[in-house]
């Protein structure tokens, strides 16, 4: 047996929230667009150039910039080094913050004061001394 599927007509209003779910949903894609996947897209081209001063005079050299990066053994270094950290630092992590989570969800004297201390990372920024360089830096240019 075949099911045919007959398109109704579909309602003035039915028309106008697709309508509106398009104005709404429009400038996140173009912003996407705009700030994501075009300059992803210039980057991956200009990877077949040699660059000039400042852009020009471009040379193009095809892959010659990959082969360059295959045969560095710094690359390697690093994706090994990445490797490394996304198979056990990860992992860990999580493992840890679970336990972590677990703990501190228990029924215990003293529990809200634990909390505290332990999200104390996420919500306290220690004072900007006046002695670090960045303080200084600051405060000789005002």
């Amino acid at each position: 047996m075949e099911k045919h599927s007959i398109k109704r007509k579909r309602t003035p209003w039915e028309r106008s929230q697709n309508r509106w779910g398009w104005i709404f949903v429009l400038p996140t894609i173009a912003g996407l667009m705009i700030l994501n996947i075009i300059p992803m897209f210039m980057s991956l081209y200009q990877t077949f150039f040699k660059t000039g001063d400042f852009g020009r005079e471009n040379i193009f050299i095809g892959g010659k910039n990959y082969e360059t990066l295959l045969h560095d053994s710094e690359v390697w270094q690093a994706v090994l080094n990445t490797f490394k950290y996304t198979v056990v630092e990860v992992p860990l992590s999580i493992a840890l913050a679970l336990v972590f989570a677990v703990l501190l969800n228990r029924k215990m004297r003293g529990r809200g004061v634990y909390r505290a201390v332990f999200s104390c990372r996420w919500w306290w920024r220690p004072p900007r001394w006046p002695w670090c360089s960045a303080g200084c830096i600051i405060r000789s240019s005002v």
